[in-house]
């Protein structure tokens, strides 16, 4: 399923929702409108990512939420706002890989990433939002996080190294327009695999240079698909 993104961002850090604890999952919607779709996405918070794909159910979108009840909650939402009449709701599981890189050569070295959330000293949820939303740009951007708070940047930043180290901060770094560089096909691929060899599975293609996402899930009445990359 070739996609065309909805979501731009910029520099900033990118966080594991699952290692805070936000449940996510991956939503698919046939829309009735989808060239309205944007507007809609706007109004959800929850909406990591979307993309319109060559798929009949065209919308794909990731919501993270609290709570699986929260969760829910927003998915049955977003999918009245929407119109769908068909749709599915797949929960995440289990992250195999979460990584891109890109090289000018069109050869990267991706490795697998496997998270073991642990707990980060001293890390402040206004830094965690400040980081997310928009990382300043300025020559000392830890200063400047903690600013608010009179805290000196190098705290700020051992917090930061701290929740790496322990998988809830993946990275702070810049989001590329991948298709000026040369990478102009996305494709989401959902595989139908056996339970007993899932795990097999994932870190197998987590292995893959052209994989930058992994995620096992479970599946759904009619979609009996369970590894995602």
């Amino acid at each position: 399923m070739v996609a065309a993104s909805l979501k731009k961002k910029g520099i900033r850090a990118f966080w594991s929702a699952e290692a805070f604890g936000f449940p996510g999952a991956l939503c698919a919607f046939d829309p009735r409108d989808p060239g309205g779709v944007r507007r809609i996405l706007e109004g959800f918070p929850g909406v990591t990512h979307a993309y319109l794909r060559e798929h009949p159910l065209g919308l794909w979108t990731t919501l993270q939420a609290p709570d699986p009840e929260a969760l829910r909650g927003d998915f049955e939402a977003l999918r009245r706002e929407l119109g769908a009449r068909d749709f599915l709701f797949l929960p995440g599981r289990r992250a195999f890989k979460v990584r891109v890189r890109f090289a000018s050569s069109g050869e990267g070295s991706r490795e697998p990433r496997v998270f073991e959330p642990e707990g980060s000293e001293e890390l402040s949820p206004s830094w965690v939002e400040a980081s997310e939303g928009a990382f300043p740009l300025v020559e000392e951007p830890f200063d400047a996080l903690g600013a608010p708070e009179g805290i000196p940047g190098d705290r700020i930043l051992g917090a930061f190294r701290s929740a790496a180290r322990g998988g809830r901060l993946r990275r702070v770094g810049m989001t590329l327009h991948h298709a000026r560089l040369g990478f102009r096909e996305n494709l989401l691929a959902a595989w139908e695999v056996e339970e007993s060899r899932l795990e097999e599975s994932g870190r197998w293609a987590s292995s893959l240079d052209a994989v930058s996402h992994c995620y096992a899930r479970d599946p759904a009445p009619g979609w009996p698909y369970r590894l995602y990359t």
